[in-house]
């Protein structure tokens, strides 16, 4: 079954990503994963602190691994493969956050990929996202012309209600508590 890891390193610890990369790549082929080809690097900040890092670098890899290598392990017979990689990343001081999920939910990494580099200067991307800003921007003009409000009208005034009815109000609402209060 194919799965999805994706990881975050603190950037304090960029010099030593590729070793943290092969630990995670030991680790999974220990247990019987194979990893493909491709990979997703991304350098982002993060919403909030972890342990003192507030940028930090993701990492994505998909990786296989067949129920037939989960069956021949002798510790298996009580925990899946997933659950052994899981309990030992949870040991990695350097992996600030990660996740495992199956493949079959989530995009292909490839799309991530081109989705960033389009965005980052090739220009693909941000292109379509400027055009896409561009019609949006000209179907709110558009969408203003047509509905808005005649100007020919004159506003109508309003008249200030009379000040005499209200003290009519509180001269009936005297009498009536003097007739409460008496009886």
């Amino acid at each position: 079954m194919e799965y999805e890891i994706c990881y975050l390193i603190g950037e304090s610890k960029e010099a030593e990503t590729e070793k943290i990369k092969e630990k995670i790549k030991k680790i999974i082929a220990g247990e019987g994963g194979s990893f493909s080809d491709f990979n997703f690097t991304d350098k982002r900040k993060m919403a909030y602190e972890i342990k003192g890092e507030t940028r930090g670098i993701y990492i994505a890899n998909r990786f296989e691994i067949s129920k037939e290598d989960d069956i021949r392990k002798p510790e298996a017979k009580s925990k899946s493969a997933i659950k052994r990689i899981t309990e030992k990343l949870y040991l990695e001081k350097d992996i600030l956050r990660f996740i495992i999920v199956k493949a079959d939910s989530v995009p292909s990494l490839k799309d991530k990929g081109e989705a960033k580099s389009g965005y980052a200067g090739s220009g693909g991307a941000r292109k379509k996202e400027k055009e896409r800003e561009k019609e949006n921007s000209e179907i709110k003009k558009d969408s203003v012309k047509r509905f808005e409000k005649p100007r020919d009208k004159k506003p109508i005034k309003k008249e200030p209600p009379k000040k005499t009815a209200k003290k009519e109000k509180m001269g009936d609402i005297d009498k009536k508590l003097e007739e409460i209060l008496n009886i």
